[in-house]
């Protein structure tokens, strides 16, 4: 089965939704950034990631730029609470302009997301 790799800067994010996936039954794989995920791509088979847009180091917008021309791509869920500059709205208007469908404001509604997770992790189309 193939995991979902979850990106977020923020420890109790992170946590939070790697949580939520494993015990919905799927395995998770983390990253603190991009470049992270991007080691972690190489190695493993990811159907869905899970990333938050600004973070240190390689942000979102940047693996989702990298991601973006690849043939095989996973599907990419954006989250975001906003940073010191710019509010969660602003980068997710950001992501669904790189042509991402599924982003999230944080906090993250939990029964939504996860009902997001699900229909992306069974379409067999993706």
């Amino acid at each position: 089965m193939a995991a979902i790799l979850v990106i977020d800067d923020d420890e109790q994010t992170a946590a939070l939704l790697r949580q939520m996936l494993e015990r919905a039954g799927y395995e998770v794989l983390s990253a603190n950034n991009g470049a992270e995920a991007v080691k972690l791509l190489e190695r493993h088979d990811v159907k869905v990631i899970v990333t938050d847009i600004l973070m240190p180091g390689m942000d979102g917008m940047e693996l989702i730029l990298k991601l973006k021309f690849e043939k095989k791509a996973p599907i990419i869920v954006a989250v975001s609470g906003g940073g010191k500059y710019y509010g969660a709205g602003e980068c997710l208007t950001w992501a669904r302009n790189l042509g991402i469908q599924h982003t999230f404001a944080k906090p993250i509604p939990r029964t939504a997301f996860l009902n997001k997770i699900r229909e992306l992790m069974t379409d067999r189309s993706a």
